[in-house]
């Protein structure tokens, strides 16, 4: 199904579908309270099935200090900072979720850009982290790569997990 706001993408099973992976960002129409309303409506659907949902986040609602989050770093584009907010509003959603749903939110990189794979990617918790050179980075090849492992092979139930080089 795709509307203006939403994107889901269902994989089949055997007999039904095993995981709903939806991407919602309310900047197209300005309005971000989306993506906490639909992130608490998918989880009250999903509940009580055995379907997983995995959420694309967003990279604002991880930590790089204790108590401080990247979206309240000075650095961080303004133009970005309402969504970055409502995804970790979504986030806050998924952990005080006290259904029987399973879920994943996966944050990529600060820098989410286009480009083929890149071959090794890490995958972290909610920590803010950077490869060697002190880039927040990842191609949308490999995040969709590590977006499909996860559905393929649910790794991190019931968890945020953040994805860079």
């Amino acid at each position: 199904m795709h509307t203006t706001h939403c994107q889901y993408v269902l994989i089949a099973g055997q007999s039904a579908v095993d995981v709903v992976i939806a991407s919602i960002g309310g900047r197209a129409a300005g309005n971000h309270d989306l993506v906490a309303k639909t992130a608490a409506r998918l989880l009250n659907s999903l509940a009580n099935t055995q379907q997983r949902l995995i959420w694309v986040g967003g990279a604002g609602s991880l930590g790089v200090a204790p108590g401080v989050l990247l979206v309240s770093s000075p650095e961080f584009p303004s133009e970005f900072k309402d969504e970055a907010l409502a995804q970790g509003e979504a986030l806050n959603i998924f952990r005080a979720n006290n259904k029987a749903t399973q879920w994943t939110f996966i944050s990529p990189a600060a820098q989410l850009s286009p480009g083929e794979s890149e071959g090794t990617f890490r995958i972290g918790g909610d920590a803010f982290f950077t490869n060697s050179s002190g880039e927040s980075k990842i191609s949308v090849t490999d995040y969709a790569n590590a977006l499909v492992d996860e559905a393929e092979n649910a790794v991190h139930i019931n968890q945020r997990i953040s994805v860079a080089y």
